[in-house]
């Protein structure tokens, strides 16, 4: 039991110099830690941080929300210059989340007003909301990975037989969401930034055979039995590849989305938005549904949205 003084406390939590997929869940359990016990403010000390590739750093939000679920609030002290702190600048994650250059600074600021929940920037009083590409396929990677997290929760306690329901039906959402959010960058993000007749056209190609191959996992993982030792395997190896394959996606084509300049990006949000507003078949996150590409749906090597774009 911790008193309401041990709540309040401020918690300094130092993180290694190299973070990434295969090291984040050990880098973040006293994170994760902190939040459970209640500490009003977590920093995360990034300072001495060489390595923190887009996937963890996008963990970070995550945190971030439990923290804010239990009235608490996580900041990153990040050193200026840094690779780290070049990596955050591309991603926005400043929208996101309070960075300051050191833990003292990060110690030392006052209590902070509500964070800017994920997805569209908050404008300046009198303006109107502008979308931004770059927000918008952050806010949906948020989403996958709060799926991704429940689908762990189960994972840890996949000897339990009432967990396979749950199992199921999460897996099921998982495996659409990557599939649609895949279909969203080959329909609209790929043909955008990436030009055919150059050297970008090489990296479309390299693109899209990732995402067919992951999608191929998904269908060879749903042949199998839910919660069988096999199924395990693959669905294991299956979102190990998508988050390396998204991670690496935002590493090469986030710097071309910022030279793309502001009203390319604007566009291609419109886009994005009309295009999963054309596949989402009903808006309950807990009962998300999607629609697969049939004949008359956009193909990979198609461009622009979907004319008949409907909700059903």
């Amino acid at each position: 039991m911790h008193d309401q003084s041990a709540q309040r406390a401020s918690v300094i939590v130092a993180l290694p110099a190299v973070i990434d997929l295969a090291r984040q869940d050990r880098a973040y359990e006293q994170l994760y830690a902190a939040v459970a016990d209640g500490a009003s403010v977590v920093i995360a000390d990034l300072t001495a941080a060489t390595l923190c590739d887009c996937s963890s750093l996008r963990r970070l939000v995550t945190i971030q929300h439990q923290a804010a679920a239990r009235g608490g609030q996580l900041r990153l002290a990040i050193t200026p210059g840094s690779p780290v702190h070049h990596i955050a600048q591309l991603m926005d994650l400043d929208h996101l989340l309070p960075i300051y250059p050191s833990v003292i600074q990060a110690a030392a600021a006052g209590p902070l007003p509500h964070l800017n929940a994920p997805g569209l920037r908050h404008p300046a009083a009198g303006t109107a909301v502008v979308a931004d590409i770059t927000d918008l396929i952050g806010a949906d990677l948020l989403h996958i990975l709060r799926w991704q997290a429940q689908f762990g929760a189960i994972r840890r306690r996949r000897r339990d037989p009432a967990s396979l329901p749950a199992l199921a039906t999460t897996w099921d959402t998982l495996a659409r969401l990557i599939d649609l959010h895949m279909r969203a960058k080959d329909v609209i993000c790929v043909p955008a930034i990436c030009d055919p007749g150059r050297q970008d056209g090489t990296l479309a190609r390299e693109i899209e055979g990732a995402h067919e191959n992951i999608r191929e996992m998904i269908r060879e993982t749903s042949r199998q039995l839910p919660g069988s030792p096999r199924w395990w395997h693959l669905a294991t190896t299956t979102l190990s590849a998508w988050t390396v394959q998204a991670d690496c996606e935002e590493h090469r084509l986030l710097a071309d989305y910022r030279r793309a300049g502001p009203a390319l990006r604007c566009q291609l949000a419109l886009q994005w938005r009309a295009f999963m507003d054309a596949q989402i078949r009903d808006e309950d996150p807990s009962r998300t549904r999607w629609i697969f590409p049939d004949r008359s749906a956009p193909q990979p090597g198609q461009r622009g949205v979907p004319r008949a774009a409907r909700k059903v």
